[in-house]
């Protein structure tokens, strides 16, 4: 698909009007320039989805299906984790183009293999309120809060857009298996027990 673009704007610039005798050096220039340009829509349109989710494309890319088949083939494993921790596993797999295309991108197989993803957050105590605890992705996304009462009780509460969502509809994770799996993956990773575990639809900033 991208080839023929790039033939149909070479015969509209240079042949339509008149035959113009292309060396290599052109050809490659002008195959080159097409290629910038439409690197830099493809980029344009991901960090759109990654700060906005799939609120403005219609507006600025036109139909949201012909503006996520631009980015077919194109999205790379770490531009699928940004929209999945900033925007929630439904619009990570849409613009993914499904299951397949999304497991296949984050190179994961199994709940083990998502979890190591996350295997390197960094924790970060909440200073207006010191009971709570969170462990933020690179991107600053708060993935766990971990909450500790005056008693020492713990509880924990995961972000379910992310690793609740993907666990149980994306691995097929029985939804009373997913609080036991992401346990014993916070005990192994990070060495956080605690009394309950919940889920969160996502945490508020600040």
């Amino acid at each position: 698909m991208g080839f023929l673009f790039i033939i149909v704007f070479i015969v509209k610039k240079y042949i339509v009007k008149k035959i113009i005798r292309l060396t290599e050096d052109d050809l490659t220039r002008i195959v080159k320039r097409v290629i910038s340009e439409n690197q830099s829509k493809v980029d344009s349109l991901v960090n759109m989805i990654k700060s906005d989710g799939l609120n403005y494309i219609e507006k600025y890319f036109g139909n949201i299906e012909n503006a996520i088949s631009m980015i077919d083939g194109k999205l790379t494993k770490s531009d699928v984790y940004d929209i999945l921790t900033k925007r929630g596993y439904p619009i990570a797999l849409k613009v993914a183009g499904g299951v397949g295309n999304f497991i296949e991108k984050l190179e994961v197989n199994s709940p083990d293999d998502f979890l190591k993803l996350f295997d390197n957050l960094k924790s970060d105590v909440y200073e207006p309120n010191p009971q709570w605890l969170f462990l933020k992705d690179h991107n600053g996304t708060k993935i766990i809060g971990i909450q500790t009462f005056p008693s020492g009780r713990k509880r924990v509460s995961f972000n379910n857009k992310i690793l609740g969502g993907v666990l149980s509809y994306v691995l097929d994770v029985p939804p009373h298996k997913v609080e036991d799996i992401l346990a014993k993956w916070l005990k192994d990773t990070y060495g956080i027990e605690a009394e309950s575990y919940t889920s969160s639809g996502g945490f508020s900033e600040g």
